[in-house]
């Protein structure tokens, strides 16, 4: 929507938005300057509404603050449904330890930066040790078995699946690998409250609490030196440091208790800039600027083929797609992905004071990439009957008195998943950038970039006490 968002004064290269790259922590700022409408030629090329961010500089006294903000959920009240569950009360803290210092650079003995050198720094955490209530599906002992039921104007009728299938000459066994799953699902529900559906005879579900913790660093850094009386240079950089493992927030968390395809969340953003600031007379000053911004999020990079065929929960290296039956797959697909939107500029801007005249020059070059990476670590197997395959008559109104189409597709797809009937592998199959040959589950690499590079002149001339006339050309 071209909006913008960066620190001390200067234009982001590239935004979407109304979002900085990285968010800026209160005690770091020391002021915020929005424009929304009749911004200059300096600026008009970098969108409709201009945020910018000032850090806190260091002066030749010393200053700073600490504080830790702390929010305890200990008079919160229960939520109805895990009382009704019989369950605790979500944990839900957040602790927000700061510090701030800023001052002359000072070595005792060594150096002493008064007038001349300054730093400023700011740390922050974000602490948020919680957890959330998952709602998984599994399949009841009788469904395991075979036996499907299901509600019909007479009451509720129940079919032997593998029964019916020895009698038409059909695969009547189940499969070893989803059977070792289904137990394995099973024996995970003492590990939480489990409630019938309503409707459901085949099914029953799991409500259980897992962790789900938060942890983001925020250091900003900022240094200032005055090269003479006429030049400062300046540099600042802030960072966000998202710390994920599987049971923090936005990762990849177990659909069943202890199970192991999970995955973190990685996502580490930086900014930097650099000015320098010339004052050549005392109507002509130069600010030159270099700066950037980048810092890729990874979902799931730490997903392994092996999560997939360990002791606990084995699916054959293959994420096996048993939501087919109505239930809730062991651990979702082998998908991960990543991506990062990277950001450079360099830019100059002379102003010449001379009269009633203010009157500003310069340029602004801008880099702006962004990748996007993902794979597919194992290939899903789907189950299903598929359309001409000799078992389908099987699931006719005549095997089933009084059910409806659905039901019968119901009863299909339990079969196929209890006997491993496969209806599709996918997988992916992408071209290689370096061999240009496809390459299975390989990598798909998607890049982009943007070259602009902007001169403008403009002339803010006060006609009048009460008057003022801005006028610039910006190509």
């Amino acid at each position: 929507t071209g909006g913008r968002g960066t620190t001390d004064g200067a234009p982001p290269p590239f935004c979407l938005s109304l979002r900085a790259r990285v968010s800026p922590r209160l005690d770091a700022i020391e002021g915020v300057t929005v424009t929304t409408a009749a911004s200059g030629a300096e600026s008009s090329g970098q969108g409709s509404t201009q945020i910018r961010f000032t850090t806190r500089s260091g002066s030749n006294s010393f200053s700073g603050s600490g504080y830790y903000y702390y929010q305890n959920d200990r008079l919160n009240t229960n939520t109805y449904f895990n009382k009704v569950r019989g369950l605790p009360k979500n944990e839900f803290l957040q602790r927000q330890p700061g510090v701030r210092v800023g001052g002359p650079v000072m070595l005792p003995g060594i150096y002493d930066g008064r007038g001349k050198a300054f730093f400023f720094v700011n740390y922050e955490e974000n602490r948020t040790p919680r957890n959330i209530t998952t709602t998984s599906t599994f399949l009841n002992q009788n469904a395991m078995n075979g036996l499907y039921s299901y509600e019909t104007s007479t009451g509720v009728r129940t079919t032997d699946l593998f029964a019916l299938a020895a009698a038409n000459g059909r695969v009547s066994t189940p499969d070893p690998v989803v059977s070792a799953l289904l137990r394995d699902i099973f024996a995970t529900t003492g590990g939480g409250v489990v409630e019938n559906l309503d409707g459901n005879f085949n099914a029953e579900r799991l409500v259980f609490q897992q962790k789900a913790a938060g942890l983001t660093r925020y250091p900003t850094i900022r240094m200032d030196y005055n090269l003479s009386n006429a030049h400062r240079l300046s540099g600042s950089w802030n960072f966000n440091d998202l710390v994920s493992r599987p049971d923090t927030t936005n990762s990849r968390q177990p659909t069943f208790p202890g199970f192991p395809v999970t995955g973190a969340q990685i996502s580490d953003r930086y900014t930097f800039q650099t000015t320098l600031r010339s004052t050549f007379s005392s109507n002509l000053v130069n600010e030159f600027r270099y700066g950037m911004s980048g810092g890729a999020t990874q979902f799931s990079p730490d997903l392994d083929p092996t999560m997939w065929k360990g002791a606990l929960a084995s699916q054959g290296g293959f994420d096996l797609n048993i939501s087919g039956a109505g239930v809730t797959d062991a651990g979702g697909s082998g998908g991960v992905s990543a991506r990062e939107a990277s950001t450079k500029f360099i830019e100059s801007n002379l102003t010449w004071l001379r009269g009633s005249h203010s009157i500003t020059s310069g340029f602004n070059f801008t880099a702006a990439d962004v990748w996007l990476l993902t794979q597919t670590r194992v290939p899903t197997v789907d189950f299903d009957v598929v359309t001409g395959a000799p078992a389908l008559t099987m699931f006719s109104s005549g095997n089933f008195p009084g059910s409806s189409t659905a039901q019968r597709t119901s009863a299909r797809r339990l079969y196929a998943v209890l006997t491993g009937t496969v209806s599709q592998i996918a997988g992916t199959g992408r071209l290689s950038a370096s061999t240009g040959e496809y390459v299975y589950n390989g990598d798909s690499r998607q890049e982009g970039r943007l070259r602009q590079l902007d001169f403008f002149v403009q002339d803010q001339w006060r006609a009048l006490p009460n008057l003022s006339i801005t006028a610039g050309l910006r190509y």
